[in-house]
């Protein structure tokens, strides 16, 4: 896999050093790691005419980004973008030597192995896109030869020191963190709900008490989520005909124009079991 991304930010399109390519792999051909894994791997490396280095960099760099969607005003026109517009903030960016050599490669295939220690404390990758916004949290694994002068580092004159320290022979390649499964503290989460059923404006109803209890309140893809509701409904004439169970995803983020937080509800699954009969619990 060879270089897509580049730049600062490795999202801009940059030269690339041509009479060489930089591939790295994890093993077992891993791109998904738990924060706090170690990921290993080598840096395949094919040169075809001799670079000027002496050092191979790796790098590991995570970015939180966010792009959202000008709205235009009611006169018509389009504000100016602010800085929460296009926002981009380092959240990790560690480098380790990979390896140091004594004089310039020569022209040849070589491999060099490498251990990344992922921080417990990294945020998980994500990939968000409600309408024209757009919310990333995305790492990268990069490599590069050091060049040994100035014109082996990408150069553009419109931005001369935004790039100084990015060689133009080199390679990345994305990686996607998920945070560890944690067990959460027993607690009993209960909800009572007290109900008037029938009558009418209020008068002939009957009582109907349920007490609905979550064991706990953190859940990880793939778990089932276990609820028991005790139902009190001998007080009552009438039955219930079923419990009706609906789970909702709701996501925060912030308003184009204003930077406020909204809010996003989406049902995910909805099930019903059957109910209580009258004059029973």
């Amino acid at each position: 896999m060879f270089l897509t991304e580049s730049g600062s930010t490795w999202d801009e399109p940059l030269p690339l050093y041509r009479k060489g390519q930089i591939n790295i792999n994890f093993y077992q051909n891993m791109i998904g790691y738990t924060a706090g894994d170690v990921v290993a791997g080598t840096v395949d490396v094919v040169i075809n005419e001799s670079f000027d280095s002496k050092l191979l960099k790796l790098s590991f760099v995570g970015v939180e980004r966010c792009h959202l969607k000008l709205v235009k005003m009611a006169n018509g026109t389009v504000p100016p973008p602010k800085d929460f517009h296009r926002d981009v903030k380092t959240i990790i960016d560690i480098s380790v030597d990979v390896t140091t050599f004594d004089e310039v490669l020569p022209p040849g295939h070589y491999t060099f192995p490498f251990q990344l220690y992922l921080p417990s404390w990294l945020p998980e990758s994500t990939s968000l896109k409600v309408g024209g916004e757009k919310f990333f949290v995305e790492y990268t694994v990069r490599a590069q030869f050091t060049p040994l002068t100035a014109t082996g580092f990408v150069a553009d004159r419109r931005f001369p020191l935004k790039y100084k320290n990015i060689s133009l022979f080199r390679g990345s390649r994305k990686l996607y963190v998920y945070l560890k499964p944690e067990a959460a503290p027993v607690i009993t989460f209960v909800q009572d709900i007290k109900r008037e059923i029938g009558g009418l404006l209020g008068f002939g109803a009957s009582s109907s008490k349920s007490e609905i209890k979550f064991d706990k309140n953190r859940f990880y893809p793939g778990e089932d989520i276990k609820i028991t509701i005790k139902t009190d409904n001998s007080k009552c004439k009438f039955p219930i005909r079923n419990f009706k169970f609906k789970l909702y995803r709701q996501i925060v983020y912030k308003d184009a124009q204003t930077g406020d937080n909204l809010f996003i509800e989406t049902k995910v699954f909805a099930k019903k079991e059957p109910g209580v009969a009258a004059n029973t619990s």
